[in-house]
């Protein structure tokens, strides 16, 4: 990967299962200024744990490393988990609203079309992990 098209940052490695690596994200630097940061869950670096897989066998818990994604697969990974689900949302409301539904039946209704999108995005869950591929190093200490 080309860093210049790639977004980075550090983790810790929590826990190692087989070749399963769980690696808590650290919070970016940028993220403290950022003013959109109250509506952002990246901020709360509590539940942030990525589950990666590494064969090699290099790694030990508490090693810290550089995680990179391609930008392209961020974005893909922001079109999968926001805007598709806000654009569900909203022509469903709009198509619920012209043909007569009252608009509480209408908001209820267009929430209720999540649901089906995040099943079938949850059984396909293991294509999209091939799709975004997150790659790994060894880090600094911090």
């Amino acid at each position: 990967m080309n860093a210049n098209d790639c977004i980075e940052q550090k983790g810790i490695i929590e826990d190692i299962s087989d070749s399963k690596i769980k690696i808590r994200v650290q919070p970016l630097s940028a993220c403290d200024n950022c003013q959109a940061k109250s509506l952002c869950n990246i901020k709360d670096n509590r539940d942030n744990l990525i589950e990666l897989t590494d064969k090699s066998g290099s790694f030990s818990v508490g090693d810290t490393v550089n995680l990179m994604i391609e930008k392209s697969a961020g974005y893909k990974a922001l079109l999968l988990s926001y805007l598709l689900p806000l654009i569900i949302v909203l022509v469903s409301i709009v198509v619920f609203l012209v043909t007569g539904f009252s608009e509480i039946i209408a908001g209820t209704a267009s929430l209720l079309m999540l649901v089906p999108y995040y099943l079938i995005l949850y059984s396909l869950r293991h294509i999209i992990k091939k799709k975004i591929k997150i790659s790994f190093t060894k880090g600094q200490p911090l």
